[in-house]
């Protein structure tokens, strides 16, 4: 059979197109395994996960997938990764079947099929939860109870070791110590109870800040378990109350020894004395040695046995002061500081006299006002402030000791107050009182004559709204004006689904546009506030815009500070 000429046309117009733009060859195939390595990061015993760093890589074909298997179990297929989190227990994840030692497998395949396989070893102790009691008080009884998992029974030569820390987040995170950190060590066998509960006051420390390391050993089941402080609030750290200031621990179960220093603060040139505070009756024999030591090791002075330890720091920077009982005690037992020494601070800390605002809150019986200051020293740092007021020109008193550079304070209208602050520092040095200007609070209720208003206001009253009454406009354009000598003022009204909004002027200049509209109602708000550098006589006019579905704007009144 003949083909049409058609065909035979279509055929030749398809060969001349093959010979114009040619025919890509074939893919050469990767002849080339993968690359790489794996590396056991860390093995994290709070959520039972393996961390393994891979460097897999294919120049050629690329990394198509990973296989994950542990002591030759099925393999669980992963896409490539540098950075695997396998879940320990769960061998349907690439994890292993159960506790103690094993070996992981991971292999790299390529895109063309071609694999490398690397192995390590893995340990995965039993993980110890650690319970503790519900309450944290310091000069409270406290308890850490270690609880092991089900079926797991404690090596007849278990020992437990035991470290207790506390500090600020610096300390117990970046290892960044300061005056705020210290610690103890303890370590004994399960026949002496070291490996359950232990029970203890909580010290009063810097910064209400602990954290517990806990730790099994045995030689006959080398792979046992440990945990990483308290499981509260996922960074191991607990805070305690304040139920007294002593800062020691003052009764345990378990023999520990508890170190302090006579004062947090070490100065160049002037002696400190650290104490040691036996306890469980542990005992303090005369090979046991004390140590500091400034930075890593370059000066350092050396005391055999006592219970005291006292020298004087010639350099300034981080020394770590340590205690370590010798040979006589059966079991490892220690305590440690440490703290940076400063030259001594001699210079007074300054303060910027306080400036009095009218609070964000609403006024009640009393106006909320918030003071305010800065502080600043040139030697150790401010350690707190202290505030004082006189009311219509009255004796100073009513004295707060305050670490923050404000606070809200509660006054009552038709009342003249003055405040004053002065500093503290952490060496002690006590900074010069200044005193604010006096003001005095003025509140003003719808009906004051201070309020001037044009358009259509109506009154509404209600025991809760402020003073107990209102004014309210719906029509765009209607105003409200108040004047006042004053260095702050605020506009009190209602917020609520039914609310609009108002423009706000001040001497005839714009000064924003207030919503007052919410979902739920609010009275007594502090809606809008403004305070100036200096006291002067000015205008607050609002002006209603009349907003479509939600038109209502009020007037509870005004409050100034004069």
């Amino acid at each position: 059979m003949h083909r049409s000429r058609r065909t035979q046309l279509a055929s030749l117009t398809a060969l001349l197109a093959l010979l114009v733009v040619g025919v890509a060859p074939a893919s050469a195939l990767d002849v080339t395994p993968p690359t790489g390595t794996i590396e056991i990061w860390a093995y994290n015993t709070r959520t039972l996960t393996i961390d393994i760093r891979a460097t897999f890589a294919d120049a050629d074909s690329g990394i198509e997938h990973l296989d994950i298997s542990c002591d030759g179990a099925a393999p669980v297929s992963r896409p490539n990764a540098t950075h695997l989190l396998i879940p320990a227990l769960d061998p349907l994840q690439g994890g292993c079947p159960g506790y103690g030692a094993h070996t992981m497998e991971i292999t790299a395949w390529n895109g063309d099929g071609l694999s490398l396989t690397r192995s390590t070893g893995v340990d995965i102790p039993y993980a110890v939860a650690l319970t503790i009691s519900d309450k944290a008080m310091t000069g409270e009884l406290f308890s850490i109870t270690p609880t092991y998992p089900d079926g797991y029974t404690l090596p007849a030569d278990a020992v437990c070791r035991w470290e207790f820390r506390w500090g600020d987040d610096n300390a117990l995170n970046h290892n960044d110590f300061d005056y705020t950190f210290g610690s103890l060590l303890f370590e004994g066998p399960k026949s002496k109870g070291y490996c359950g509960a232990w029970t203890f006051t909580l010290p009063y420390v810097p910064v209400r800040q602990y954290q517990v390391l806990f730790n099994l050993q045995s030689d006959t089941n080398p792979i046992v378990g440990d945990s990483w402080g308290f499981p509260d609030d996922g960074r191991g750290f607990i805070t305690a109350g304040v139920g007294t200031t002593e800062r020691r621990i003052t009764s345990s179960n378990l023999p520990l020894v508890f170190m302090l220093p006579d004062e947090y603060q070490m100065t160049v040139g002037e002696p400190i004395t650290y104490r040691l505070y036996p306890l469980g009756g542990i005992s303090i024999y005369s090979d046991d040695s004390w140590l500091a030591a400034w930075h890593a090791g370059e000066h350092v002075f050396v005391k055999a046995g006592g219970t005291t330890f006292t020298f004087t720091p010639d350099l300034a920077g981080d020394w770590s002061v340590f205690w370590n009982g010798g040979p006589h005690h059966p079991y490892i037992v220690g305590a440690g500081y440490d703290p940076p020494a400063r030259y001594a601070d001699h210079s007074r800390p300054n303060t910027s006299a306080p400036i009095q605002r009218i609070g964000p809150a609403g006024p009640s019986a009393y106006i909320p006002a918030t003071m305010s200051w800065t502080g600043s020293d040139s030697g150790w740092g401010i350690d707190h402030y202290t505030l004082q007021r006189s009311i219509d020109g009255g004796a100073w008193g009513a004295t707060l000791s305050l670490k923050s550079k404000t606070k809200v304070v509660l006054l009552t209208a038709g009342h003249t107050y003055r405040f004053r602050i002065r500093a503290v520092d952490r060496a002690g040095n006590v900074g010069y009182w200044d005193a604010g200007p006096s003001f005095l609070v003025s509140a003003y209720g719808e009906g004051n004559g201070a309020i001037h208003y044009t358009g259509t206001w109506v009154g509404v009253t209600s025991p809760d709204l402020w003073k107990g009454a209102a004014r309210a406009a719906t029509t765009s354009g209607a105003t409200a004006a108040f004047s006042a000598t004053a260095r702050s003022a605020a506009w009190v009204s209602e917020r609520g689904p039914t609310m609009g909004s108002a423009k706000v002027y001040v001497n005839g200049s714009y000064a924003g546009t207030v919503n007052l509209y919410s979902a739920t109602t609010t009275n007594r708000a502090v809606v809008w506030r403004a305070t100036w550098a200096t006291r002067a006589t000015r205008t607050v006019k609002i002006v209603v815009l009349g907003t479509a579905g939600h038109p209502t704007v009020n007037v509870d009144g005004f409050v100034a500070l004069r």
